[in-house]
């Protein structure tokens, strides 16, 4: 009963603040017994419309009597009628729909209720009804969509919910009309689709965004209006008729332009007329510019032209002739000699220049496709001579020849393996000679991967990349670098600064004899200039880069370390007479490491070379025979003594070789000053004392002779060298007694159809006994060509 108290005394203080008497009556209800109430004159006065006497009457309610809840109930129908009738001065129909919906009625008391509203004609539904009809006669009046939708949110399922929602809608397309701009009118056509006013919203709407698109002149402004809308439209039409007309008046009169104009505008209205303008602007812009492909485009796209026979005999092999001389354009004078062999007063000319401009081509790079392409073209001309001259010394110094390969080779994939020989424990034999018998006797086993590598050329037949993978130099390489002439050769050093993948140190005596810098193992890349020189060389660890005169005379190397900021070097060449005179080798700091002085002195060649405190070490005499082979050799070693570099010992060797310049067979010889120190069985070996730049020297034998046999590809077969002496001797607790040392190599291949070996078998001979003979490596290459 006091939370129903309680509950009435909130309703009342919500009323208005203008009945005070109420509020007071009803915050005494909270704190006291309410007083019985007679309401029959508050109702029996709102029943005849008399708002103010009803009021009066509330007030003068006697508060001495116990207050019910059906009194609780009255008091709160009471207010709502007082709140929901105009003629009140608290009129507020909102705060009576908002108390009514409050109020709780029992089935209890729903009985007295009901019989007692309806001694007035009152009912709690008309109660409820009138206050609804007040507010949607109050959202009528302002008749503004804010106050439907005001009186909607307030109607769950009232009697005018349809009614309203309709007037709203009207409500706000009047407002719509009133703004009468775009936004408005997409806000009313999305919220209102089933409104009778939405075709005539969306006709404006369109109207409104054409003339918005039209003002801006825009083709994208009207592209988009157009696939908004419907296409039937008649706002629609009309942009797209102008759209058109903008698009084909900005369109340049080029006759790529006009093309996509009528490739993309099939449905325009100037589609006709641009199509049927094609060829007259192919014409002129063509004849403007001179333009020989726009020509041809012509003959192409319109071949039926009145204009095509001007364009054949005419206008093409004009230009084609004077574009060709004038601006030195192969393709223009091969096209006009070819399609115009009557012009004869012009072919001789066109031909003239265009052998020039091949020959000068292909004098300054190297393309030998377009060479072979040259000598079929001009068979006769006096330029082959001097263009093979080139090619052969670009060829010669290339990989391809360098690395023994026939045909045009792309990419080489070696895999190297190491071959450990184990006997068989059921047989006997002696282990230390591995004797391969014919019935076994030992196991072949590969053991380990010793070259992992991957060569790869370019059309030009020099290197592109190389990629070492694992493993070790190839061991026929290295036994050839160790008994072949010394040489000092440019063109020879650029070559050995990569093979199998190492970059070498600039350390080093001679070219070939480069130390290994760094880690072997990595990717090497090679760039070349136009005359396939090779310009650099970078590997993980360093870069070479290599710099040339204009004659293509190499002038330096400089190495850069890319790990370490003091390991740098250069090496500077100087020339004399188009040969090779001097080589200085400097480190990081510009000082001096070596310095190679060259004499040339017809078919001898004296290379001298001195450390960094200019003081001579080697000296090396070499004598070359007519193909320009090293025939013998003198190397002089030098040593302080006195104060003075003198000779202390020399070597001589000699060279023998094939019809095809290959190397066959090397003979060495030492020599040694005299010295007083020399046992007599030491003099007596070495022979009679020579006299040789200012002293005495005893004369050695023979030493060692090697002998290289080779297939019919020129491929070496056999290595064998068989060290000898003359007489028995002592020197150093060391004894020899006759013949005391013979060793080979014997290598076994197979070839490809280019005759390039693709497995090759390496066998050791020991003691020159091909019985005993030692299964070390077998090495297989798979090639692909280009």
């Amino acid at each position: 009963m006091l939370n129903q108290m309680n509950k009435t005394y909130n309703l009342v203080l919500n009323i208005n603040k203008v009945i005070p008497l109420i509020f007071l009556f009803i915050v005494s209800l909270s704190v006291q017994n309410l007083s019985a109430q007679n309401f029959k004159k508050v109702f029996k006065n709102i029943e005849k419309d008399k708002v103010e006497k009803a009021t009066e009457a509330f007030k003068k309610i006697s508060s001495s009597k116990e207050y019910t809840a059906l009194d609780i109930i009255k008091t709160e129908l009471a207010t709502v009628l007082i709140r929901n009738s105009k003629s009140s001065n608290d009129y507020n129909c909102y705060e009576a729909l908002k108390t009514y919906k409050q109020i709780q009625i029992s089935k209890k008391n729903e009985t007295e209720i009901t019989e007692f509203l309806k001694k007035y004609n009152l009912t709690l539904t008309s109660i409820e009804d009138n206050v609804y009809k007040n507010i949607l006669g109050e959202a009528k009046e302002l008749d503004t969509e804010a106050s439907y939708e005001k009186a909607i949110a307030l109607c769950d399922s009232c009697y005018f919910f349809k009614e309203a929602k309709s007037l709203m809608a009207n409500a706000a397309f009047k407002e719509v009309q009133q703004k009468n701009d775009i936004q408005s009118y997409i806000y009313f056509t999305t919220t209102y689709k089933n409104s009778e006013y939405y075709e005539e919203a969306y006709n404006k709407l369109t109207e409104l965004e054409f003339y918005k698109a039209k003002s801006k002149n825009s083709v994208e402004g009207l592209n988009s209006f157009i696939e908004k809308y419907d296409s039937k439209n008649e706002y629609v039409l009309d942009a797209i008729s102008i759209k058109d007309s903008l698009v084909y008046f900005r369109t340049p009169k080029k006759y790529k332009d006009y093309k996509l104009f009528v490739q993309t505008n099939k449905a325009s209205k100037y589609y006709s007329i641009a199509q049927s303008q094609l060829p007259d602007i192919l014409f002129d812009e063509a004849k403007k510019e001179n333009n020989i492909s726009l020509f041809d485009l012509f003959l192409k796209e319109f071949p039926k032209e009145d204009r095509v026979t001007q364009i054949k005999s005419d206008f093409i092999p004009n230009l084609l002739f004077e574009q060709g001389i004038e601006n030195q354009n192969t393709d223009f004078l091969e096209r006009f000699i070819s399609d115009y062999p009557n012009e004869t007063k012009k072919i001789d000319l066109a031909r003239n220049n265009l052998e020039t401009i091949y020959t000068n081509s292909l004098l300054n790079s190297y393309a030998p496709l377009k060479f072979e392409s040259f000598k079929e073209k001009f068979p006769s001309s006096e330029s082959i001579k001097q263009i093979e001259l080139k090619y052969s010394i670009i060829l010669k110094e290339s990989d391809w020849n360098k690395n023994d390969l026939n045909g045009r080779v792309k990419n080489i994939i070696t895999k190297g393996y190491y071959y450990e020989i184990l006997p068989k424990r059921t047989q006997s034999t002696t282990i230390n000679k591995f004797k391969i018998f014919a019935t076994g006797g030992f196991i072949i086993d590969d053991r380990e991967l010793q070259i992992d590598l991957e060569e790869s050329y370019n059309e030009n037949g020099n290197y592109e990349k190389v990629i070492l993978n694992g493993g070790s130099r190839d061991n026929l390489e290295k036994l050839m670098k160790n008994i072949r002439p010394y040489k000092l050769s440019v063109d020879t050093e650029t070559a050995s600064i990569h093979k199998f993948g190492e970059l070498k140190h600039f350390g080093e005596y001679l070219d070939d004899d480069m130390y290994i810098s760094g880690s072997r193992y990595g990717e090497v890349l090679f760039k070349y200039n136009s005359f396939q020189k090779l310009t650099e060389v970078i590997h993980k660890n360093e870069k070479h880069s290599i710099s040339y005169e204009e004659s293509q005379k190499m002038i330096s190397i400089r190495r850069t370390s890319l790990s370490y900021d003091n390991n740098n070097h250069t090496i500077k060449y100087l020339w004399s007479k188009n040969r090779l005179s001097k080589k200085t080798i400097y480190d990081n700091q510009n000082a001096l490491v070596f310095n190679y002085s060259i004499q040339n002195n017809g078919n001898q060649i004296i290379l001298e070379i001195t450390n960094e405190y200019n003081q001579i070490d080697k000296r090396i005499i070499s004598t070359k025979n007519n193909k320009g082979n090293i025939t013998n050799e003198v190397i002089e070693n030098f040593n302080r003594t006195s104060g003075r570099n003198v000779i202390t010992a020399f070597t001589k060797k000699y060279f023998t070789y094939s019809k095809h310049n290959k190397l066959l067979t090397v003979k060495t010889q030492s020599y040694s000053r005299k010295n007083s120190k020399f046992s007599a069985s030491i003099n007596a070996f070495y022979g009679n004392p020579i006299k040789y730049d200012n002293g005495e020297f005893y004369v050695g034998p023979i030493e060692s002779i090697t002998n290289i046999i080779r297939d019919k590809n020129n491929m070496v077969t056999a290595v064998n060298t068989v060290e000898l002496n003359k007489k028995n001797y002592q020197h150093s607790n060391e004894y020899r007694h006759g013949v005391f040392g013979v060793w080979g190599k014997r290598w076994e291949y197979v070839y490809d159809e280019n005759n390039n070996w693709i497995q090759r078998i390496e066998y050791e001979v020991l003691d020159g006994n091909e019985s005993l003979k030692n299964k070390n490596y077998i090495i297989k290459r798979d090639i692909t060509y280009y």
